[in-house]
């Protein structure tokens, strides 16, 4: 018979053995997540793969398997729903890479592979104020592998040809983050509207007032 004690409790104990023999935590892109059949109703044991993203280390691809509660995990048609590409945290053995533990659920976007995004979206900011506005033509979409769940949405480095108000056309490239609703509109082959600058005109940002008349 499922024990929701015994079972929450040794997912407890595997997680400070870790703790105990020096583990460290650490933010885990979930790959997937599926819950055992045998599973009851109050609480999930959960079998994961995710990718684990050390503070100034390597990323690492671990599975293992958690019982949790299930107010982070949402079902439908007896299914989990929604949650490929979340942030969950763990803890890992240093040591043994294979020794990973679910520690809890974060629907925030904080690991180092999302700030390091995020410092060069940032740059895109003051080149939408002011940048000289010109077209642009996008040639390569490359998905960064960072997802945003909370804003439905994926980074993405995107490589232009780009026409300005000169009319002699150059190459620039930037990354953004891009709704799934509208990855469509920033396909390869689309026509975008995009701000540079003429003294560091190797990067682009779009300019996401203009791109908004775009179908």
């Amino acid at each position: 018979m499922f024990s929701r004690k015994k079972n929450t409790s040794e997912t407890g104990n595997i997680r400070q053995s870790i703790l105990d023999s020096g583990g460290v935590l650490a933010p885990a892109l979930i790959h997937t997540v599926a819950r055992r059949k045998w599973s009851d109703t109050k609480i999930f044991d959960l079998d994961f793969d995710v990718e684990v993203q050390p503070e100034g280390g390597t990323p690492f691809r671990a599975v293992f398997r958690a019982v949790v509660g299930p107010q982070h995990f949402s079902m439908r048609g007896g299914e989990l729903v929604g949650h490929s590409g979340a942030l969950i945290w763990v803890v890992y053995d240093p040591a043994d890479l294979t020794r990973v533990a679910y520690d809890s659920f974060d629907a925030s976007e904080t690991s180092p592979k999302h700030r390091d995004f995020e410092k060069l979206t940032d740059l895109n900011e003051d080149l939408k104020k002011r940048g000289e506005p010109a077209v642009a033509v996008i040639t390569q979409v490359d998905d960064l592998d960072i997802p945003y769940p909370s804003k439905n949405g994926r980074a993405k480095h995107l490589h232009f040809d780009v026409t300005p108000q000169s009319g002699v056309v150059f190459q620039a490239e930037g990354d953004f983050l891009i709704a799934e609703s509208v990855v469509g509109k920033y396909s390869v082959g689309k026509n975008v509207f995009v701000r540079f600058d003429p003294l560091a005109p190797q990067r682009a940002a779009l300019d996401s007032e203009r791109n908004k008349t775009l179908s």
